[in-house]
């Protein structure tokens, strides 16, 4: 069995969404690159992703995609940055299938441009090499369920129910981080050239079919509401340090 590294996996970065409920506080560049003191979220996202190893990005974009090519047209990186651009919005899985010819590596991994989820990359890597998994979804305990995908697991780790944003106040709730290691044989469950979300069509299809859950994620941190991006700002500045 080979042995996956990070520097051999893409990373698709889904960063193509409206961000409404920012807009309020964030009018003049899409969600991804919020300035967070003298730097832009999206490059804190990719340099912490690097520092594990992974050394190829690709940027699911769409709105004010402008802004986010040129910030990386016009920054040099120490790793490649791809550009994914949808013509028209495709969700979060659309945005994906989009993707599909700039993703060589199998498996590759999938995060949110507005979210930071803390943890041992290489660890998650090895769970899914060493459990033989199809798909991995890094877990996160949260009483808010509202916001995310709230998952169930079996005795032995199996993701046996996804249910996108619903209400379940308790402690022992797991939520989705919006991380997860995909085999490339997702690719072919989502549909081309047409809207589709890999929360509500495509994951409830794959509960049961060796899609596993990792739990040891450290920190969660979204920038998705006013409220959150403050709270953001000051857990991030331990992140750039």
């Amino acid at each position: 069995m080979s042995v996956l590294k990070p520097k051999d996996i893409d990373v698709v970065v889904l960063c193509g969404g409206l961000g409404k409920r920012l807009a309020a506080v964030v009018k003049d560049r899409p969600k991804p690159m919020v300035k967070i003191g003298e730097d832009v979220f999206m490059d804190l996202l990719l340099r912490y992703l690097a520092g594990f190893g992974f050394s190829r990005f690709i940027l699911c974009v769409h709105h004010m995609s402008d802004f986010i090519e040129e910030h990386y047209k016009s920054k040099k990186m120490p790793f490649e940055v791809v550009i994914s651009r949808e013509s028209d919005p495709r969700g979060t899985a659309g945005a994906i299938k989009n993707a599909q010819e700039f993703i060589k590596s199998n498996p590759f991994l999938v995060t949110n441009g507005d979210s930071v989820c803390r943890m041992d990359y290489l660890e998650f890597i090895n769970s899914y090499n060493n459990r033989r998994a199809l798909y991995l979804m890094a877990l996160y305990k949260s009483l808010n369920t509202l916001d995310y995908g709230k998952v169930t697991l079996d005795s032995e780790g199996r993701i046996i129910s996804f249910k996108e944003k619903i209400d379940s106040c308790s402690a022992d709730n797991l939520i989705s981080t919006g991380v997860y290691l995909l085999d490339k044989k997702i690719l072919s469950v989502i549909p081309a050239h047409v809207k589709c979300s890999i929360e509500y069509e495509i994951f409830p299809k794959l509960a049961g079919d060796n899609f596993l859950g990792f739990s040891a994620v450290e920190d969660f941190i979204d920038i998705g509401t006013p409220e959150r991006l403050e709270k953001a700002r000051v857990a991030l500045e331990k992140l750039i340090e």
